[in-house]
């Protein structure tokens, strides 16, 4: 695995499996997040200068092999989010005022801003056709945007508290989102009206969909884990799978398991029979990924990076931010994900090597 990570200091680090590699560059007050371009070759970040008055948040992309920034987009409120679009011609930031922006990848031109007048925007992911995203926030309302425009298409109204996650179906026809009303609930994607509503005992903290959307796996604040279908709403299983503290549910590739995560925990589960399939300890500040193949899990927290055979065990790779002082990079509580990619043959990185399963940890 390949690891980049950054921190409260102003550089991005690469890793491998022997230590530190080399640094993509300066420019970031700390980036806070990252995404992979799928040519293994492009990094998205952002991050928010704190210490100005107006708070200033910058998105850049990178180039992985020389470690230099080769776009930039210029914020005027703290970026609290982005997202590549499917076609990767587009990217998609939210700001902490609520604005909703839409770049040009190439040129880096802006191509659409929208404000949300009713409550703070808190999530969005893409459509998969790429024409459209969801956009969800503290008032409890779901906005379906277009692509590139900007233009509110229709608005899923129902919930009366805020929205936790929302998800868009394998094949875009409906929308899912969990409240902490105690609901979850199914829409239309076309016309955002409601088909299926699902109580809960308590607030839903996380959602995910699974077996290409026919299962929805929901988790509440008193680490109840729900499996049910998303057009009869009928339970199929209902877990405590994440005492205590639980955190988030995400399901893997394969559709077949899921990884719950609590505060001192991550526990893998057989979603057809809620059998435990793995476990390993964690902590308050860890987060977790699973690769897109769904057979490492790489784990992050307490200045350490550890990357995990699922099946066999095994550690694969352990790192220590610490080994990054000096290099610019800061410690502090961690997120991960993985991207898929190529190879990379650049000054600086040796032989080529495979980007197939690149680790991204950001420390934010």
């Amino acid at each position: 695995c390949v690891v980049a990570t950054s921190g409260p200091g102003s550089s991005v680090a690469v890793w491998g499996s022997r230590g530190l590699r080399s640094t993509l560059g300066h420019g970031h007050a700390g980036a806070q997040g990252m995404r992979c371009f799928s040519d293994g070759r492009r990094l998205l970040t952002w991050s928010s200068d704190l210490s100005a008055a107006a708070a200033a948040g910058t998105v850049r992309i990178w180039d992985i092999g020389t470690g230099k920034a080769i776009r930039e987009f210029p914020h005027t409120g703290r970026v609290q989010g982005a997202e590549i679009l499917p076609t990767e011609r587009l990217v998609m930031t939210r700001t902490v005022h609520s604005v909703v922006s839409i770049w040009d990848v190439e040129s880096g031109v802006l191509r659409s801003s929208r404000h949300a007048p009713t409550g703070a925007v808190t999530g969005i992911v893409p459509f998969p056709q790429g024409d459209r995203v969801l956009s969800w926030g503290m008032d409890g309302d779901a906005l379906i945007i277009e692509v590139p425009s900007g233009r509110e298409v229709c608005r899923c109204v129902g919930h009366t508290d805020a929205i936790s996650v929302a998800r868009v179906f394998p094949d875009g026809q409906r929308l899912l989102t969990a409240s902490f009303d105690n609901t979850a609930k199914i829409w239309n994607a076309s016309t955002c009206q409601p088909l299926l509503e699902v109580s809960h005992l308590n607030s839903v903290v996380d959602a995910d969909l699974a077996l290409d959307g026919e299962v929805v796996v929901t988790i509440t604040s008193s680490g109840l884990t729900s499996v049910w279908g998303s057009r009869t709403g009928r339970l199929r299983i209902l877990t405590d799978t994440t005492p205590p503290w639980p955190r988030s549910v995400e399901t893997f590739p394969d559709g077949e398991r899921m990884m719950s995560i609590s505060r001192d925990s991550i526990t893998i589960w057989n979603i057809s029979s809620g059998e435990v399939l793995h476990q390993q300890p964690g902590g308050i500040d860890f987060d977790f990924a699973v690769s897109p193949r769904g057979d490492i899990i790489a784990a992050c927290g307490a200045g350490i990076v550890e990357v995990t055979g699922i099946t066999t065990g095994l550690r694969l790779a352990r790192h220590r931010l610490s080994e990054a002082v000096g290099q610019g990079i800061g410690q502090g509580p961690c997120a991960v994900t993985f991207a898929l990619g190529g190879a990379l043959e650049r000054d600086g990185f040796g032989p080529a090597w495979p980007l197939r399963d690149i680790l991204q940890h950001t420390a934010r």
